[in-house]
């Protein structure tokens, strides 16, 4: 059988060198062996061979603009600053301007996508004074020259681009003219070359903007479920909550304190941080100061839970007090208690619950001081929380119940994360909400009772198209009595502290922990609350909060609230 298939070689029947040349039989059937070969090697490698995901979807990559909350730009992100614009925005001007340069017979050719072209067309212009849309004929001119080739075509790279760039723009108005699309009167007009203006870094500032394009970038993907992939791509119109005049008057206000710092205590003043934050009270993001400079400083002071609450948390215990009533002793009825309850204001006085006097581990008892080291004698809740009395919360807070005051926190818009130890120091504020939170908190007693959690982004588009948003919706954390009851204390505390203040409705309280090493000032006027607070951390070293050494200022002097009042413009 072998004999018979093996081929007959060399060849019979030929003589000499004829006997070893290949009939053309061999010849045809080695060729096609070996393209087959060649063809399958091929098809296998191919079908090994891993094709990047998205690959068509990076090489339309855009960058992603933020929107002040009255529609004007804030910021651009992204490798790329470019978007993709809808062929039915695209000014006529600039399509005749596109079609002189490139194919005045396009209307007229088979078989050409006119959306396909216009694809190249970006709305990149944004970084100027003029909007795509009013484009003349002397910018449309020059945007489709660059679609000859940025890199040669773009004046603001080299004297030899401006020189081309300049001759290519006269060029196409000259074709406009003679396709008909501009007159020659009209093309008279348009002798000096419309110089780009000059890019400005549009994000990674050093400026505040870089905090709140952070911020509002992690709630875009929360609220629109966008994986870090997708919204890498680009291509997102990001309007903010944030307001543009109340940006600028908290960054000053802040500006101004630090400048203050650094000449009375230049040592101190290395290690100061200040946060603050504006919130609506239907939960609108106005305003934040995260910090010095994002490029420095990522470590967003807005929005960190790193600093104690102090006093500034007494009001969240009136409002439980209020909200859930008091049981005085063990097995006791619970009683419904008012701002003229009246409790033992005095310094050292124990700490009871309703079982007895508080022990610690020590098997000491556990009294409570206020922080001026003052004793004020029998006070009710309302002159204590205006006065900024410590001794008579926490009692209440024991009366009520820590995990009352612990659940109207969070209802009022608290993180359950930033709260302090379920022990009796909590109602004296060892919770650590940052900023925006304590803001937020403030305006859920200015909302009767209702809170909105604080969020970012009022709208997404994506291409002009919308995105689902998942915007937070009011709910009930304390009841609307309450709330009066607890925002009338403060506005009593603000009246107290600053008599000069006639905004009509405005609320307020100082802030201030034991130890020293924070200093608040929170409130609210005109439906907007912000909070303000004052620390020192040295961040390379340590997150551990250092003695303010009279950074913060003193109670007739607060820093925290001349930033307050500046910011709300109260000053």
């Amino acid at each position: 059988m072998l004999r018979r298939l093996r081929p007959a070689y060399p060849r019979p029947g030929r003589t000499g060198w004829r006997r070893w040349l290949p009939s053309w039989r061999r010849l045809l059937g080695g060729f096609v062996a070996s393209v087959g070969l060649a063809a399958v090697s091929s098809a296998v490698a191919y079908a090994a061979t891993d094709i990047p995901p998205n690959l068509n979807s990076y090489a339309t990559q855009q960058d992603t603009v933020y929107f002040w909350s009255d529609g004007t730009p804030m910021a651009r992100t992204g490798w790329v600053q470019r978007q993709a614009m809808p062929l039915k925005d695209i000014p006529e001007g600039v399509r005749w301007a596109v079609l002189a340069a490139e194919n005045e017979s396009f209307y007229s050719d088979p078989g050409i996508s006119f959306k396909g072209l216009f694809r190249a067309l970006w709305r990149s212009v944004g970084e100027g004074d003029t909007d795509v849309t009013d484009l003349n004929a002397s910018q449309a001119a020059f945007l489709a020259s660059l679609l000859k080739g940025v890199g040669l075509y773009d004046p603001t790279l080299s004297k030899a681009n401006h020189k081309r760039a300049v001759e290519r723009w006269s060029w196409i108005l000259d074709r406009m003219v003679k396709t008909g699309k501009l007159s020659p009167a009209e093309r008279a007009k348009y002798k000096k070359f419309p110089e780009p203006l000059k890019s400005a870094r549009v994000y990674d500032t050093g400026k505040q903007s870089d905090y709140l394009v952070e911020l509002a970038q992690q709630y875009a993907k929360k609220a629109a479920h966008l994986s870090d992939q997708q919204f890498d791509l680009g291509g997102y119109q990001i309007y903010t909550t944030f307001d543009r005049k109340r940006e600028t008057a908290l960054t000053g206000a802040v500006a101004k304190a630090r400048s203050r710092a650094k000449k009375a205590k230049p040592e101190a003043a290395r290690t100061v941080h200040y946060g603050a934050a504006s919130v609506a009270t239907d939960g609108r993001i106005l305003a934040v100061h995260g910090g010095p400079d994002h490029r420095t400083q990522g470590y967003n002071e807005s929005n960190a839970a790193t600093v104690r609450a102090g006093s500034a948390f007494l009001p969240f215990v009136h409002a439980a007090g209020l909200e859930h009533g008091v049981r005085k002793t063990s097995g006791g009825p619970t009683t419904r208690i008012t701002p003229q309850t009246v409790y033992d204001g005095d310094t050292g006085v124990a700490v009871v619950t309703p079982e007895g006097p508080y022990w610690d581990r020590s098997g000491k008892k556990v009294t409570a001081h206020n922080e001026d080291g003052k004793s004020y004698g029998p006070i009710s809740l309302g002159k204590a929380l205006a006065r900024n009395v410590n001794t008579p919360f926490m009692r209440l807070g024991m009366d009520t119940g820590l995990n009352a005051v612990r659940e109207t926190a969070i209802a009022a818009g608290l993180l359950p994360s930033s709260l302090g130890p379920q022990v009796p120091a909590l109602s004296l504020g060892t919770s650590t909400p940052g900023a925006i939170r304590m803001a937020g908190g403030y305006a859920t007693f200015a909302a009767a009772g209702k809170h909105t959690e604080p969020y970012s982004v009022r709208r997404i588009t994506r291409n002009g198209a919308a995105v689902r948003l998942t915007t937070p919706t009011a709910h009930r954390a304390i009841g609307a009595e309450v709330a009066e009851q607890v925002s009338q204390a403060l506005t009593d505390s603000l009246n107290a502290a600053r008599p000069a203040v006639s905004t009509a409705n405005a609320t307020g309280k100082s802030g201030t922990t034991a130890d020293d090493t924070a200093a608040w000032y929170a409130g609210t006027a005109r439906s907007v609350s912000t909070a303000v607070v004052v620390h020192r951390m040295d961040l390379a070293r340590s997150l551990d909060p250092l003695p303010l050494k009279g950074i913060a200022g003193t109670p007739a002097d607060s820093v925290p609230y001349a930033v307050w009042s500046g910011a709300m413009g109260l000053d």
